[in-house]
């Protein structure tokens, strides 16, 4: 199967470089759509769980690169997407499956005896005051979070407050400490799987059902569909690892459902009134940015070359809080390569952030190699991760996890500061949990 993915990437590599001449028409996305399909039919055909990363990103793979060729009619949307003989659209679409299939190339580079080792469930296992301590700080976040202004989030959309405010930082922070909460009451359990889920509901910690309540509320009273996915994405992972595994056809209805939510919250988010007359389009108006900056960023290598990741630099540096700030008195940031996203919003000149496109990323960033090297690195990250090894390695997942169907859509570099965030959090937990020796005086 590894063979038939290696076989794809050269075949839409060779499309990119221009060694093949084709058009950009209905025949090349359907027969490109069908590959990506079959592809992912091979790769997920004896899985009995797809509730993992690799199920929810090829969902927004999909929509982060192909949607919008299928959605977007003339005089629609970004002027990019006409169809039309544009050449960095047939590059660009090309590009994205190279980059796919070099991806599922690193989730099958793991040997088989390793990837296939049975998860020991007991080595996830967290004490009840574990549970107490994530629990605790969990709503301390919370609180800071509100101490910084958070209640603004709530009116972003409707253009009474601004994304520039620390409660946006300190809101990511909110949502990991909530995941690490998630994992230690999941883990600190021991679920009846012949009782009802609302009875196993009633059993967990009574601050941890504030605190899911809370989140809940905020996010879907904000409008932060990303943020709620975030949020969301962790509890099923949690849920199908400790209690029971979630069946494909109840993964698909939640994700009905979940959709059917999302957009109906895209549609009230700017003022909390529902908008009837929207244009179809509108609601994919996240893909449609994302699909565009592909091409657009293949025109802008051919221009300008690459950054070497300079642009990567700030992201990096975010990791903990302020070090940019205390950074920038002695390094000339605007040396650095603009990020990707911002980079783009600037050219379309838009009011609010576009974002763009992990494979456009990291073409801009280190170009078609370093697309091959850092979506194969993608893809075995989430096989090593995704054996469970211990606690550490399962939150890594989870986070992951969390973040599929944003990821499609960032900076390569953007899952970082979550990653070394909530393994933070997580060993705060495991450390005030500990048992305190006590030395006795004979």
């Amino acid at each position: 199967m590894k063979g038939f993915y290696i076989i794809i990437s050269i075949i839409y590599g060779l499309i990119f470089y221009g060694y093949i001449d084709t058009d950009f028409d209905l025949l090349y996305t359907f027969a490109t759509m069908g590959v990506y399909l079959a592809s992912n039919i091979l790769y997920f055909w004896k899985k009995k769980n797809i509730v993992n990363f690799e199920f929810f990103f090829a969902l927004a793979f999909f929509c982060a690169c192909f949607l919008t060729y299928f959605i977007v009619k003339e005089g629609e949307g970004f002027a990019y997407f006409t169809f039309s003989s544009n050449p960095s659209l047939v590059r660009g679409i090309a590009l994205a499956m190279v980059g796919y299939h070099c991806y599922l190339c690193g989730l099958l580079s793991i040997k088989t005896t390793y990837k296939s080792k049975k998860i020991n469930i007991d080595s996830l296992r967290m004490s009840k005051n574990a549970a107490f301590w994530s629990n605790i700080i969990c709503i301390l976040t919370f609180c800071i979070f509100i101490a910084f202004g958070g209640i603004n989030v709530l009116y972003i959309y409707s253009g009474e407050a601004s994304r520039e405010g620390d409660y946006m930082g300190v809101l990511l922070y909110w949502i990991l400490a909530y995941s690490v909460a998630a994992f230690a009451n999941f883990s600190s359990m021991n679920f009846d799987t012949s009782k009802g889920v609302i009875a196993n509901v009633f059993s967990f910690d009574k601050l941890f059902v504030i605190n899911t309540l809370i989140i809940t509320i905020f996010l879907l009273m904000s409008g932060y569909r990303s943020q709620a996915m975030q949020v969301i994405l962790p509890l099923l992972i949690c849920f199908s690892v400790f209690v029971k595994q979630i069946s494909a056809r109840n993964v698909f209805v939640i994700l009905i459902c979940g959709m059917m939510l999302m957009v109906i919250i895209g549609m009230t988010r700017s003022g909390g009134e529902f908008e009837s007359d929207l244009s179809y389009i509108t609601y994919f108006r996240d893909f449609n940015a994302a699909n565009s900056s592909l091409g657009f960023f293949i025109d802008e290598v051919e221009r300008k070359g690459i950054t070497g990741g300079s642009n990567y630099i700030p992201q990096v540096l975010s990791i903990v809080p302020y070090l940019q700030s205390i950074v920038s008195n002695f390094v000339d940031f605007d040396t650095f390569a603009t990020p990707s996203s911002r980079y783009f919003t600037w050219n379309f000149d838009s009011d609010s952030g576009l974002g763009t496109n992990i494979i456009a990323d990291i073409y801009y960033t280190f170009g078609f190699v370093g697309v091959v090297v850092l979506m194969f690195i993608l893809g075995r990250m989430c096989t090593v991760f995704s054996t469970y090894k211990n606690k550490y390695y399962f939150l890594v997942y989870i986070i992951f996890t969390g973040n599929a169907i944003f990821s499609a859509r960032v900076e390569f570099p953007y899952v970082l500061r979550m990653l070394a965030w909530g393994c933070l959090f997580l060993f705060a937990v495991n450390f005030f949990s500990k048992p305190k020796s006590r030395i006795c005086i004979h």
